[in-house]
């Protein structure tokens, strides 16, 4: 059996997989004393068309991982992953300040109403963005089908890499260019453009608050242009938009034929793309009250291509540069710097993936599917529950010994007064004295063994709990009910024990009574979305589960409908003797 304790190791490292329509980009991560380091990273660049239905291409993603963990050397371990941008349902929405603990209440009626699927095929988080004091919180909502989300997973899995995060590929973009390039976002508005094979992805940062929008239009619109007008398979004219690909400026002088062919390929896509940005950017402006943008940072594949940077940057009038995914991180000295360089534009999701383990990231969803985090909570819980009975288990092993070597102690003494007896008489007291020590010590063993016992049950209906309780209702109290009976009983007990245990050591051992030993009846109150035959469902659970009887003091004591949508009840469940 396999127990997630991975919390034993705070510079564990991490992977930041992305996993684009062209190619795959991997990252590890390990966290230092001194900030983040790269440890390791790579690409693979697939050399088929990605419409084409023909290639199986799960299963090219699966191979191309697992031959990029064998060549780099890279153990498999936790991995964020990222699903793109047009997948998601992203929707940025104001809300009126309100308490903390109503938001989520809020934020669940607004995905209802906005998530153009039924709420239960899809998997949702969400994210206030910048000042979380203001009289309006921005937040961003994020919603996609459970089944895209379980395929990835199950993808990644089989390449023997555990999900711990799924998170949202601009969103990932944004996290990475924070951590890396805080001189250049800071002060004035500024754009990412991150052009890929299949989507371009642009995020607005402006102080606190960051904006998202992911467009299909990129890199392999050109690559479909050029094979259409030089009829060239796929690969080849992929290989052409690379080496002699440019953007035309205007201004252009003694260009050939096939050179002016090549331009105005291009031309036809960079031109939609620009009318998407601009028109991008009123929205901003418009809906949000954002600033002007200044600054426009390059990254992705596509970006490499010849006149671009210069092309947007006069049509904007904004500054421009490329990414910087590196800049803040510490390099392995084993790793290439060249290689690096030359590639740096296509790691910025990764990173930002990355990141999300190892450092407190501005944008924190996570689209993990309920069910799958369920059970990796339950395995990380198990994981402490071991570690701690190993704790206890070692302290009682030491008491044990200790108490042995103290007993063996005593014992030569008492053999040392026997002989002296013999010859001298005089020393029963001391002798008595001793004896009484002997059961000091094994009155504390007594208590340490209750208390164990105590422990081990609490950790078991805790764990026979969240075992039965079903995803529709929660536990908001739960106590050990003490009456007046009770407490009658209680005096009578410590005035026995009171009475076995005068003497030496008889005051340590008084008002360690256990919960159970104080009250035999279980009050436990929770609440429900569903209906109250869901109630009555669990109420039966858990008179089956061992830990109860079902007499006259086990009970529903009310259930009532507390608001529009929850129901409360509130349940008496005396203990079975066995404890379960």
């Amino acid at each position: 059996m396999n127990f997630n304790l991975d919390f034993l190791n705070p510079y564990k490292p991490v992977l930041g997989l992305d996993i684009g329509t062209s190619s795959i980009k991997l990252v590890e991560l390990r966290k230092t004393p001194t900030g983040v380091k790269l440890v390791n990273c790579a690409i693979h660049e697939f050399d088929f068309d990605p419409e084409d239905k023909s290639i199986d291409q799960t299963n090219q993603i699966i191979i191309s991982i697992q031959n990029m963990l064998t060549e780099n050397n890279i153990k498999p371990s936790q991995v964020v992953i990222a699903v793109p941008g047009q997948s998601v349902f992203t929707r940025y929405v104001k809300l009126p300040a309100v308490e903390e603990n109503k938001i989520n209440q809020i934020i669940s009626y607004e995905a209802q109403q906005q998530v153009p699927f039924p709420i239960d095929e899809v998997v949702w988080d969400y994210q206030i963005i910048g000042d979380k004091n203001s009289s309006e919180l921005n937040v961003v909502l994020v919603a996609i089908k459970a089944e895209i989300i379980s395929k990835l997973i199950e993808s990644v899995s089989v390449a023997k890499l555990d999900t711990d995060i799924v998170d949202v590929a601009p969103l990932a973009l944004c996290n990475s260019i924070i951590f890396n390039q805080k001189q250049t976002i800071s002060g004035d508005c500024t754009g990412v453009l991150e052009i890929g094979a299949k989507t371009t992805n642009f995020v607005i940062i402006e102080g606190d608050n960051e904006w998202t929008r992911s467009i299909p239009i990129a890199g392999n619109m050109i690559t479909k242009e050029l094979q259409k007008e030089f009829a060239l398979p796929y690969a080849e004219a992929e290989k052409l938009k690379r080496t002699e690909g440019f953007v035309l400026m205007g201004n252009e002088e003694n260009l050939t034929e096939r050179e002016k062919k090549i331009g105005v390929c291009i031309d036809k896509v960079v031109k939609r793309l620009y009318a998407e940005i601009s028109r991008s950017i009123g929205f901003y402006r418009t809906q949000s009250g954002g600033s002007e943008i200044k600054k426009l940072v390059f990254a992705g594949g596509t970006s490499q291509l010849r006149n671009l940077k210069d092309y947007f940057g006069k049509k904007l009038n904004v500054t421009t540069e490329m990414v910087e995914p590196f800049s803040q991180l510490e390099i392995d000295p084993f790793l290439g710097l060249e290689e690096l360089a030359s590639s740096k534009h296509m790691f910025s999701e990764a990173v930002g993936l990355a990141l999300r383990k190892v450092h407190r990231c501005a944008i924190q969803v996570n689209l993990m599917p309920r069910k799958i985090a369920r059970q990796r909570e339950i395995a990380r819980r198990k994981g402490y529950i071991i570690l701690s009975a190993v704790v206890i288990y070692i302290i009682m092993l030491t008491l044990t010994f200790y108490s042995k070597g103290v007993s063996w102690m005593i014992s030569a003494r008492i053999n040392q007064y026997v002989l002296l007896i013999e010859e001298m008489q005089g020393f029963r007291k001391q002798i008595n004295d001793q004896k009484d020590r002997i059961g000091k010590y094994e009155n504390q063993l007594q208590v340490y063994k209750s208390l164990f016992d105590e422990r081990v049950f609490w950790i078991d209906l805790i764990l026979e709990l969240e075992k039965i309780t079903p995803e529709n209702i929660w536990i908001s109290k739960m106590f050990v009910k003490t009456g007046a009976a009770e407490e009658e009983e209680q005096n009578t007990s410590r005035a026995r024990r009171s009475r076995r245990t005068q003497g030496a050591g008889a005051g340590d051992s008084e008002g360690k009574e256990t919960e159970r030993e104080r009250g035999n009846v279980l009050v436990l109150t929770g609440n429900t979305t569903g209906v109250f035959d869901d109630v009555n469902k669990y109420f039966n659970k858990l008179k089956e589960s061992g830990f109860f009887i079902d007499d006259a003091e086990t009970r529903i004591v009310e259930a009532e409908k507390h608001s529009t949508d929850i129901r409360k009840f509130t349940f008496e469940l005396k203990f079975s003797k066995n404890g379960g």
